[in-house]
């Protein structure tokens, strides 16, 4: 699942759910507490997904992580020394193109 940091997510505006349950997420760390928030779109460029399920934790040192849930969406993703490559399925135009 993608994670959000407290910072990353009242900077979007995200809030988590106060009407779901709170969840532990096995980290390399350990096991952190987290809230299930619901995005209505997350974009990266050309790169959209809409209606996704987060998790907001302070916990995770202020990281942000993609989970499968974004990934899956994509046409395809590899990592190439060291940098992430993401593939749209369904390429979007970018949000500051101007129209």
């Amino acid at each position: 699942i993608t994670a959000l940091s407290d910072d990353a997510a009242a900077a979007a505006g995200i809030t988590p759910d106060p009407l779901r349950l709170p969840v532990s997420v096995r980290t390399a760390n350990g096991d952190v507490a987290a809230r299930m928030a619901r995005v209505d779109e997350l974009r990266f460029g050309s790169i959209v997904a809409r209606d996704m399920d987060v998790i907001v934790t302070g916990s995770a040192g202020g990281l942000n992580v993609l989970g499968m849930n974004f990934l899956s969406r994509l046409k395809s993703w590899r990592v190439e020394g060291g940098i992430l490559i993401l593939s749209p399925r369904h390429p979007q135009k970018a949000a500051d193109t101007p129209s």
